[in-house]
């Protein structure tokens, strides 16, 4: 936290309290002599300052009516800022001769620059007649106490006191001159008040000045004048080496603003005007025009975070001034030299080609990512003609590839990626703001052009849009912009929570740390805005901070699909013969099916007799390629095709109820699909894909109902079928039906557990566990043998797996709320409690980066929890559910998409 806002706040209350003693005791001493404004004792190179008509009110108003304020205190400096100011606000209290003066004298808090390079604050409280002497210096014994010791020195006419205050460090120099009160931790700036008071010229002197100084508004809780000379010298002390340019910049942006503050529970607003110089040009002088409206947060995604829009009324006059401005800065030489070598070396004309057709918007945009910046940049430019547009960006392109021989082209759905070759384009056009795009990729979308620095960015961009996933439609950038005027000539928008990292990339090293320090808090602080618009020969200025502690992310899927009812069972990945993407089956309890593509759209629905009970196959019924989709209800077999309509004679009626689900296997991998599922009779019946009786299956008789698929395992070239019954019981056939291996001793297998081909040791050909958890090898002869990872509850979920990615599977238990995996040596590779019990069966899944990935879903608070051999991973992307998920690549591509049920809704959500 710097020092300047450190002891501007722990001494606004101090000081003013202080300087209303003070007069009590010295004050007949300047009694005859008339009183000044505070502003004269304000110099031309303040940085900023404020003025307040009843500071008390304002401070108390601040610290004990605002949540804002509350959460700042999370920080120990606010809070010891916040303890000083309410023992303070006690003792004015209890004098009500002193709240009298300190809440009808006017205060001013004026930062300077002082020595080193360093800012400092100077105080200068207006004083009246008529306190009382005694109460006063009661008042400072008490404020003070034992440190009551003033040393005092004359300057000029003027005498200078120094005095210590219980809780700084650093002395307060003060003096009453002239009916002001004037005080600050710097001997310095009270020499230069004074100087400035005899000798200088008032800031409101100058007629620009009084332009805005007559705006401020007057019931309000401060007013606030920027100095943007002054300012971007502040601004630089916090800024990176690196971005030293962009602050230098606001040296040269306007003259000043004066800016009204209203303080609310959760917001702060500042509204006003803004003047430039009559005698420099400056870059608030190019948006002399009417404002725009604001629409391109209509394209773009969702989740910006960070965007800077420029609106014009005629880009042309726009364009003319700001070749002025660099004129004034002597730049304009070196931007027409660049635009000048482009135009020569690929054979096109810049100003007429790029510049001719831009409308009335431009903005710059960048996207919440734990990626590069630069990677998730837009430059969004509005066309008057968006196919003239396209036709002379086509004529660069065109030109450029005479050069080079390529020119880029790719289709993305209706879309066209084009790029033009040319590095670093945009920024030499547009300046230094628009530096972080350096690649030329662009799309045409409806009436704007839309440029980034890869294909992935803009595809990214055309499914959110898509979608309508677009920043306008974000609830939470809806409810921001209530204080946002729809029209404006610049408009900064940032999602403080949200743009951290490109805060951090900003700012320098000590800042950086307080950032860093205090993340939690400053999540807290949702969003930031600056407007600028032309209106009354002035510009109007609105800056708006909100706090909002119970932001809600919007759900950062890629896509998200709605359905009628609420989903149950596992959503499905089915591929697409026709273009190899893949699609997504899904059911919901009122027993209707749906299949939706990889892009979200829900190609078509089916209503079924009955609720589904097993997982959907993908079949190739006629042998042609072309896939079906296979699953049993309760009473039928259901044969789908990929435009939902039914297959040959299905769906077949059973004979009796099922009780579990159809497990489908090819053995042969010819396509003679065999279909083994458990009816009412405790009978495993075995069909073929016509959904008739193999011959030659000698069906299984089970002790009671059945109600697991049946399993089926191929170890040393021979087929095992595992048929476990409600009981746990299992029997182990061949793949006609008859006996393979019986069990010596009765095992009961958990519930959560299936059976896996040991690749562990020589124990026995299979594993799987009990209901205590013990691990039972199962050999060729029948015999079993048991081994110990703990104690384990009989609901437990075992996974034989290969979560450390080393080529030997681990062994997996997820146990009431613990996740334990431990190595072949019985070696704990992760361990995690989750904040509720598992109750939905595990996800073990390999990423396209071919790594082993655990997910766990938690169902009561929805959350998605993803590990690997490292503990807890992609904690970043707020994945949400309430099924099981599947994870594939949906467009065949190296990304990895997670799709998972919620509610009534599907949700594709991207793994990065």
């Amino acid at each position: 936290m710097s020092k300047v806002l450190k002891y501007i706040l722990i001494s606004c209350t101090v000081i003013i309290v202080l300087a209303s003693g003070y007069f009590g005791y010295r004050y007949y001493i300047e009694f005859n002599k008339p009183s000044l404004s505070g502003i004269h004792a304000i110099s031309q190179n303040t940085v900023l300052f404020f003025e307040f008509r009843d500071p008390v009110k304002t401070f108390r108003k601040l610290t004990g009516r605002t949540g804002l304020w509350k959460e700042l205190t999370d920080i120990s400096v606010f809070d010891k800022i916040n303890k000083q100011i309410l023992h303070l606000d006690s003792l004015v209290f209890l004098h009500e001769d002193i709240y009298e003066i300190i809440s009808r004298n006017k205060f001013f808090i004026s930062i300077l620059p002082a020595d080193s390079g360093k800012f400092e604050a100077l105080y200068i409280v207006e004083l009246s007649q008529g306190s009382s002497s005694n109460s006063i210096k009661n008042f400072i014994r008490k404020v003070n106490g034992k440190n009551n010791l003033i040393i005092s020195k004359t300057y000029r006419k003027a005498e200078i006191n120094r005095v210590n205050i219980p809780g700084i460090k650093k002395a307060l120099n003060f003096s009453i001159y002239k009916g002001l009160f004037i005080t600050s931790y710097k001997d310095l700036l009270v020499r230069q008040a004074i100087d400035q008071i005899e000798l200088g010229i008032p800031v409101n002197a100058d007629q620009k000045f009084k332009q805005i100084e007559i705006t401020a508004g007057k019931k309000v809780d401060a007013n606030i004048y920027f100095n943007f000379s002054g300012f971007s010298k502040l601004a630089s002390s916090f800024t990176s080496k690196d971005n030293r340019q962009f602050t230098e910049d606001l040296l040269n942006f306007g003259q000043w603003s004066e800016t009204d503050l209203i303080i609310k529970n959760d917001e702060l607003l500042l509204n006003g005007y803004t003047i430039t110089s009559d005698t420099n040009h400056q870059v608030l002088d190019c948006f002399k025009q009417h404002p725009q409206n604001i629409t391109i947060p209509d394209i773009l995604p969702y989740n910006v975070s960070l965007m800077l829009h420029l609106g014009f009324e005629s880009f042309e006059q726009y364009y003319l001034s700001y070749k002025e401005t660099l004129n004034r800065n002597k730049s304009l030489g070196d931007y027409n030299n660049k635009l000048s070598n482009v135009n020569k070396k690929f054979g096109i004309n810049i100003e007429k080609q790029f510049l001719s057709w831009i409308g009335n918007e431009i903005a710059i945009a960048t996207q919440k990512s734990s990626g590069q910046i630069n990677n998730n940049t837009y430059v969004v430019i509005h066309a008057n003609d968006i196919k003239q547009a396209g036709k002379l960006l086509d004529k660069i392109r065109e030109n450029i590839s005479k050069k080079s021989g390529k020119i880029f082209q790719q289709q993305y759905g209706d879309y066209y990626i084009k790029k033009i070759d040319i590095p670093g384009l945009i920024p030499d056009i547009f300046g230094t703001l628009f530096s972080n795009l350096t690649s030329n990729y662009y799309i045409l979308l409806k009436d704007y052009i839309v440029f980034a620095n890869s294909t992935k960015t803009l595809i990214n961009l055309i499914n959110n849009f898509y979608l309508q996933k677009t920043l306008s439609n974000n609830f939470n950038y809806q409810a921001f912009t209530d204080n946002i005027s729809e029209k404006s000539n610049i408009y900064l928008y940032c999602n403080i929570r949200n743009s951290l990292n490109k805060i951090s990339s900003f700012v320098n090293d000590k800042l950086l740390d307080e950032i860093n320090l205090n993340k939690k808090t400053i999540r807290n602080f949702e969003g930031f805005a600056i407007q600028f618009s032309y209106i009354n020969q002035m510009l109007y200025t609105n800056i708006y901070l909100k706090y909002n502690p119970t932001y809600e992310e919007v759900n950062p899927s890629t896509w998200e699909t709605e359905i009628d009812a609420k989903i149950i069972g596992k959503p499905q990945f089915i591929k697409n013969h026709k273009n190899g993407k893949l699609n997504v089956i899904i059911f919901d309890e009122s027993s209707n099916m749906y299949l939706i593509d990889h892009i979200g759209r829900l190609k078509w629905k089916i209503p079924l007799i009955e609720k589904p009970m097993s997982s959907v196959y993908q079949v190739d019924y006629y042998k042609n390629g072309k896939i079906q989709y296979l699953f049993n209800t309760e009473n039928y077999l259901y044969l789908i095709d990929l435009n939902g309509n039914y297959v040959a004679d299905y769906p077949v009626k059973l004979a009796t109820a099922a009780t579990n689900t159809v497990s489908i296997f090819d053995y042969g991998n010819n396509k003679e699909y065999r279909l083994i599922l458990g009816l009412a009779d405790n009978k495993i019946y075995n069909y073929n894909i016509k959904g008739e009786l193999v011959e030659g299956w000698n069906k299984v008789y089970a002790k009671t109902k059945v109600d697991k698929a049946v399993e089926h395992l191929v170890n040393n070239g021979k087929d095992y079928l595992f048929i476990t019954d409600k009981n746990g019981n299992i029997t182990i056939t061949n793949r006609k039906g008859e006996g393979r291996i019986k069990l010596k001793k009765s095992l009961i297998r958990a519930n959560n557990s299936k059976f896996y081909n040991n690749k562990t040791n020589s124990k026995g050909l299979f594993i799987t566990t009990n209901e205590k958890g013990k691990l039972v090898y199962i050999s060729q002869t029948g015999k079993t043998s048991k081994t110990s990872f703990g104690d384990y509850s009989p609901g437990h979920f075992f996974l034989y797996e290969d979560l450390s990615n080393n080529n030997s599977t681990d062994f997996i238990y997820i146990d009431k709320n613990k996740l334990t995996a431990f190595d072949r040596f019985k070696k704990i590779i992760v361990e995690y409690e989750f904040s509720e019990e598992v109750t939905i069966p595990p996800v073990f899944f390999t990423g396209n980066n071919g790594k082993n990935y655990l997910g766990v879903v938690l169902g009561e608070s929805k959350e998605v929890c993803i590990f690997d051999k490292t503990g807890r991973v992609f904690t970043n992307q707020n994945i949400s559910g309430v099924t099981p998920f599947i994870v594939g690549s949906l467009n065949n591509d190296s990304k990895m998409n997670l799709i998972i049920g919620n509610g009534n809704k599907v949700v594709n959500y991207l793994l990065e």
